[in-house]
């Protein structure tokens, strides 16, 4: 017969965990390190500052120029307007394009942006929201929008929808 408290109750196995617990958190670190400094070269000044811009897309693909800056870094973001495609396959393209040059490069995912406020402002007219923010009327159907149109972007490959600000009693740009 065992003992009383001896392997039971609250403190039962807490070495086992403990050493368990220990070698998940160091398994994490180690695959959280990534590869090793020698391995990957500190990004250039031209990232650095590249990575905090986010340019525009004129045509209907993006260009040879645009999808190099990726490829180096040089940008972090590309807003895409509904001039640019007129078929989800197109944005689709589009956004594949992008973000596989980023990828080829071995840069950070290469942000996708548009503009899909609702109501008259929507880059792509074919998703939600189907209601513009000022006649939303309920945070339930503020939610259900917001959702709908996160699911609808997310599936054509698009990362960030562009917000209002909300100021001084009107809509304004950020």
């Amino acid at each position: 017969p065992r003992e009383r408290g001896v392997g039971v109750g609250a403190r039962a196995g807490r070495p086992r965990r403990r050493a368990l617990t220990l070698a998940a958190l160091a398994g994490l670190l180690v695959a959280a390190g990534g590869a090793s400094p020698a391995q990957s070269p500190a990004p250039t000044l031209a990232q650095l500052v590249g990575q905090k811009l986010v340019v525009t897309m004129s045509g209907s693909s993006p260009s040879p120029s645009l999808l190099a800056r990726a490829r180096r870094g040089e940008i972090g973001g590309v807003i895409v307007h509904g001039f640019n495609f007129s078929t989800a396959a197109q944005l689709r393209s589009i956004t594949r394009q992008l973000h596989a040059a980023a990828a080829a490069g071995g840069q950070p995912r290469l942000l996708v942006a548009v503009d899909q406020e609702g109501g008259s402002v929507k880059t792509v007219p074919w998703i939600a929201p189907t209601v513009a923010p000022p006649r939303t009327g309920s945070v339930g159907v503020a939610l259900d929008q917001g959702r709908r149109t996160g699911a609808s972007l997310r599936a054509l490959g698009v990362d960030i929808d562009l917000p209002l600000q909300a100021g001084a009693g009107r809509l304004a740009w950020l």
